[in-house]
């Protein structure tokens, strides 16, 4: 996970840099900076989460930990994602 990470902040420094000459071509990079963000984010948050629960498993973390009863919250702040847990409304 933390590879993959990796490899999209290389694509978002590359796609910080990029540059396009058309409204065309500068739409299709500033939807590959979005799909770059969330992809991020998305990592981000599976790294976060340490259990498996539903769909999400993680071979290092196998079962489910009654005190991650919790969402995810993911936040764009300062062009930075944060990540924090959040008790659900019960």
């Amino acid at each position: 996970m933390k590879t993959g990470i990796a490899q999209i902040d290389a694509i978002l420094t590359y796609l910080k840099n990029a540059a396009e000459d058309s409204p065309v071509k500068y739409c299709r990079l500033f939807e590959c900076k979005s799909a770059a963000i969330a992809g991020k984010a998305i990592a981000l948050s599976a790294l976060e989460r340490t259990e498996s629960r539903g769909a999400h498993y993680r071979e290092d973390h196998p079962g489910e930990q009654s005190g991650w009863l919790k969402h995810i919250h993911v936040q764009m702040k300062d062009q930075d994602i944060n990540i924090s847990r959040v008790e659900p409304v019960r």
